[in-house]
């Protein structure tokens, strides 16, 4: 025995779900982030509290030796940057990122499309009554004073003539 089919709304439901799935992904990443920064703020302290504390790391480390310097800077910075690109690919998937580029992106395209439609709109010429093509365009002033169109005035040619400046 099957549940009646009632009036589910499946999109609704799929957008709830598709919401739930991205908040639940974020907290993972920003879970991992911290847990990443904890690990290495740790080990930060073990490695450089080591390296300072014990007689013969801290003398090479302080009298310019390249080899003891280099183990304790070496993951130092490398590690470091990738704490730095970890908090970048945080923040560029963030709500507040993703609306800033959405209106960078916004703004760029209307400033585009602005530029599109003024460079097209200066292109055309005016149209000017002069270059009226018919004669049902070109209208006359008669001799009492009234406008009337060129082709019912029976004045053809002389249009010109009787056009009031």
């Amino acid at each position: 025995m099957t549940m009646p089919d009632r009036d589910l709304d499946y999109e609704a439901i799929r957008r709830n779900v598709e919401k739930g799935v991205q908040d639940q992904r974020q907290f993972y990443r920003r879970l991992f982030f911290g847990i990443n920064l904890t690990i290495y703020l740790v080990t930060m302290l073990i490695v450089w509290g080591v390296a300072v504390f014990n007689a013969q790391t801290g003398s090479g480390l302080y009298d310019g030796r390249l080899a003891e310097a280099a183990i304790v800077l070496l993951p130092t910075v490398m590690w470091g940057f990738v704490i730095l690109c970890h908090a970048a690919l945080l923040y560029t998937e963030s709500a507040t990122a993703e609306k800033t580029m959405r209106e960078q992106v916004l703004a760029r395209e209307l400033g585009e499309e602005i530029l599109r439609t003024a460079t097209s709109y200066d292109d055309r010429e005016k149209p000017k009554r002069d270059n009226a093509t018919s004669l049902s365009e070109q209208i006359a002033l008669t001799d009492d004073g009234e406008l009337v169109y060129a082709e019912e005035s029976g004045i053809d040619g002389q249009v010109g003539a009787y056009r009031r400046a």
